[in-house]
């Protein structure tokens, strides 16, 4: 839990794991980017040195990467729609807005990020390597 402090610094409020090789998780890591201007949220990817150094236990790939993990500054782990929408509550208006998904079931919202998740390289094109070049990405980025 120290560590986890540590790694956060006294501003942000979590971490938000990513699948480095998405590029529906790199568009959105791009859009929190812009959307959190107070830096709530640093970002990793999930095969990365922090979520090791953290102790994210590495799971299968058809299950890991299939989500975005959120490690809240107590440690709360959050995954798929519960961490989405946990994010979006902690940003600024007009996208703190969008949070009111949540009143929907999670079974439901699960579900659809689930099915996006599957096929989401049916659609997009399946990166490299984890590119964070962007210079608002670069000062939340751990490796």
């Amino acid at each position: 839990m120290d560590q986890l402090k540590d790694t956060l610094g006294p501003n942000a409020k979590g971490i938000v794991f990513f699948d480095g090789l998405c590029p529906i998780c790199h568009g959105s890591i791009y859009l929190l980017s812009r959307l959190d201007r107070n830096l709530t949220f640093l970002v990793s990817p999930l095969d990365g040195i922090t979520a090791k150094k953290l102790g994210l236990e590495p799971m299968p790939p058809s299950s890991s990467h299939q989500t975005v993990i959120l490690i809240g500054k107590d440690g709360e782990r959050l995954e798929k729609a519960k961490a989405v929408v946990k994010i979006l509550s902690e940003l600024a208006y007009p996208a703190k807005c969008l949070s009111v998904i949540g009143v929907l079931p999670t079974w439901l919202l699960d579900a659809i990020y689930t099915l996006i998740a599957k096929y989401r390289y049916v659609f997009f094109r399946k990166k490299d390597s984890c590119d964070i070049l962007d210079k608002h990405i670069k000062k939340r980025f751990l490796p």
